[in-house]
């Protein structure tokens, strides 16, 4: 038997059940990010329902809602024009739903990882449409071919509404545009949960752990999950049908101390630290996946950990100024100047900070941030004005390229 012949290593390329469900991620993810707001914007969300009536219901505390329909598609296909059919249906539903529950919907919003086609003001540019519409506030008197009257015909004839009804919708209906792959949520996730106060100090990992949980959360909401007492279905003298559409409906809502209980639970230090097991690799910048990893496996913050990856990219600006300013050479020398300062500053708070069995790397970070500082401070020590953020920067370069370390050695997982 020729082991090339073999499933388990030939990739089905025709198969979309993965990209399928790397879409409905996307929704779930949407909904754990507004799955936190329960939280960190209380005045605007007590509610967020999944799967019912629309892909997601925002419910605010004075009972009314917002309908939230999640559309994804790969980014090289066409961008979404006002004529797709996918169009029509998604605001057609919007309508419908108003008219089933009058005063109850504040807004409706069509959100999408993609696009919306603007490259003319015509009958396919929706954003457009949508905008003119509100300001006008209805399309009494305007003739058939109007782009605003043509979309809101399409709507009619779907629902057989008024055009005062579809009109009445569509003046409360926004379009979201994220123009990212739907991998790339998983950042936003993070960001979401590093928002709440308390979650600053957590790791990369913990902080994933935590994202994981929260689309888990949104994933069981959305399917049929049932919420309830199992003696309420046994009960004498109730009808069963009754009961079970009461704990779907309970299911599908996700409240306040659902998440509080995510986000608060303590976090032990027994917890999985490798970085490949919560974090894809192939999600994160490729240029930074091993400084990454390493300052993960140390222990530092996320945010910091962000916020390194931004002070990267800063200093790499930095280098590119001082090519165009003074050529290759002399901005190479100014480059590893740099670099052998910055080795030698790791190296000395590493040896000042590492512990066995400790993850140490906060730490090192405070401690290297600080002779940073003392450096930039010192007027005898020319460092081509550079601030103390350009320094930690040139950290993270050398812990890209593994001269910098900021726990005992490991094997790196390599991005592909």
């Amino acid at each position: 038997m020729n082991d090339t012949d073999s499933p388990s290593i030939v990739l089905d390329k025709l198969d979309p059940g993965d990209d399928t469900l790397a879409r409905y991620k996307y929704q779930c993810s949407t909904a754990a990010i507004n799955c936190v707001r329960l939280l960190t914007d209380e005045s605007n969300v007590a509610r967020v329902i999944c799967e019912n009536f629309e892909d997601l219901l925002i419910e605010h505390p004075d009972g009314t809602f917002i309908g939230l329909q999640v559309k994804t598609k790969r980014l090289d296909l066409d961008a979404f024009k006002a004529t797709d059919t996918v169009i029509v249906k998604s605001f057609a539903r919007f309508c419908e739903l108003d008219q089933l529950f009058p005063n109850r919907f504040r807004a409706f919003d069509f959100s999408t990882n993609h696009r919306f086609w603007d490259t003319s003001e015509n009958e396919k540019n929706l954003p457009w449409i949508l905008c003119e519409l509100k300001k006008r506030g209805t399309v009494k008197r305007l003739p058939k071919t109007n782009p605003m009257r043509c979309f809101v015909n399409s709507i009619c004839v779907k629902t057989n509404l008024s055009d005062e009804q579809v009109t009445s919708t569509l003046c409360k209906s926004v379009v979201n545009s994220r123009l990212e792959p739907v991998d790339g949520i998983d950042h936003r996730v993070r960001e979401a949960i590093g928002s709440f106060p308390g979650t600053s100090e957590l790791t990369l990992s913990q902080n994933a752990a935590l994202g994981e949980q929260l689309v888990s959360l949104a994933f069981q909401a959305s399917s049929k999950k049932t919420t309830g007492e199992t003696t309420d279905l046994y009960a004498a003298g109730i009808d069963f049908s009754t009961v079970v559409e009461a704990h779907t409906l309970a299911g599908k809502c996700i409240t306040k101390d659902l998440v509080e209980g995510i986000l608060t639970a303590p976090k032990t230090e027994s917890e999985p630290l490798e970085l490949s097991s919560l974090v894809p690799i192939s999600s994160l910048p490729t240029h930074l996946a091993v400084m990454v990893q390493k300052l993960d496996k140390g222990g530092l913050q996320a945010a910091r950990i962000e916020e390194m990856s931004d002070l990267v990219k800063s200093f790499q600006i930095l280098l590119l100024k001082w090519v165009n300013r003074y050529g290759v050479e002399k901005a190479e020398e100014r480059y590893q100047t740099l670099l052998m300062t910055v080795k030698f500053e790791c190296t000395e708070s590493q040896v000042a900070c590492e512990a066995p069995n400790t993850q140490y790397a906060p730490q090192m970070y405070e401690h290297l941030l600080a002779r940073l500082r003392a450096r930039v401070a010192d007027a005898h020590d020319d460092l081509h004005g550079c601030r103390a953020e350009h320094l930690i920067g040139a950290a993270g370069m050398l812990t890209e390229q593994c001269k910098a370390w900021w726990s005992p050695k490991f094997k790196i997982e390599k991005a592909t």
